[in-house]
C-alpha cells in the first residue's frame, strides 16, 4: 500500500512538473545590435531636435508615430493621438518667430529590444515671440521610440518645462 501511495505521489509530481510552462529562451540580441539601435535612436532624436530648431513642423511630425496610441505628457497635460499632438505643437509654436536656443545633454538611451527604446535627456531652450519677448525654459525629457517600416518614430514623450 505504501508503494502505491509513493507511486501516486510521484506520478502527481511528475504531472505537475510536466504541466509547467517551458522556460522561454531570450531572443539573441547582441551587444553590436544594441549599439546599432542606440545609435539609430540617437540619430532620430537629433533629427527631431534639428526640425524643432528650424521650426519645421513637417519634419517634426514625420518623426512622430501617426497613430492614436501615441501620446505626449507635458506640463501636467496628456495629449493622446497624433492629431492632438500636432494641434498642441501648432498652438505652442503659433506666436514663436525663432528658436533662439535649443540644446540637450546627458543623454541616456535604453534599448528595450530590436524595435523599441527609450531616450532621456536634459535640455534648455529659448523661444522668441512675435511680441519681442523671449521665453526660456529647461528640464528633462523622455522619449519612447518604436521602429516602423519607414524608420524610428516617437510613440510617447514626456517632460516638464521649468520656466526661467
Amino acid at each position: 500500500m505504501r508503494y502505491y501511495g509513493a507511486l501516486a505521489a510521484s506520478i502527481c509530481l511528475s504531472a505537475l512538473v510536466a504541466c509547467q510552462p517551458a522556460e522561454q529562451a531570450a531572443p539573441v540580441f547582441s551587444a553590436e545590435e544594441q549599439a546599432a539601435v542606440e545609435a539609430e535612436v540617437e540619430q532620430t532624436i537629433d533629427a527631431y531636435n534639428e526640425a524643432v530648431r528650424r521650426m519645421d513642423l513637417d519634419g517634426m511630425f514625420a518623426l512622430w508615430a501617426q497613430e492614436e496610441g501615441a501620446a505626449l505628457a507635458a506640463d501636467g497635460k496628456l495629449i493622446a493621438g497624433f492629431d492632438a499632438y500636432a494641434d498642441y505643437v501648432r498652438q505652442m509654436l503659433g506666436d514663436v518667430t525663432e528658436i533662439v536656443e535649443l540644446e540637450d545633454w546627458n543623454p541616456h538611451t535604453y534599448v528595450l529590444g530590436p524595435d523599441a527604446a527609450s531616450h532621456a535627456v536634459e535640455w534648455r531652450w529659448a523661444l522668441a515671440g512675435a511680441a519681442g519677448d523671449t521665453v526660456r525654459s529647461q528640464g528633462s525629457w523622455l522619449y519612447v521610440l518604436k521602429r516602423f517600416d519607414d524608420g524610428w518614430k516617437i510613440v510617447h514623450s514626456a517632460g516638464t518645462h521649468l520656466y526661467d
